[in-house]
C-alpha cells in the first residue's frame, strides 16, 4: 500500500490471520495503537513494532 508494494490493513488480525502471517516470516506494525484494544496473542508479541504518529 502507499505505493511502496507492502501491504497494508485497517484491522487488528484475528488470532488466526496473525499466525499466518508470522508463519510467513513477515513483520507487523500497529500505527495508533494505543486506541486499540490489542488481544493478548498481539501484546505476547515482542517482535510487533508500534507506530505512534499519526498519518493525518
Amino acid at each position: 500500500m502507499f505505493y511502496s508494494g507492502y501491504t497494508s490493513y485497517n484491522f487488528i488480525p484475528t488470532e488466526n490471520q496473525y499466525i499466518d502471517v508470522k508463519s510467513k516470516n513477515r513483520n507487523i506494525a500497529f500505527f495508533n495503537w494505543r486506541n486499540s484494544d490489542l488481544p493478548d496473542y498481539i501484546k505476547a508479541d515482542s517482535t510487533i513494532i508500534y507506530i505512534e504518529q499519526k498519518l493525518w
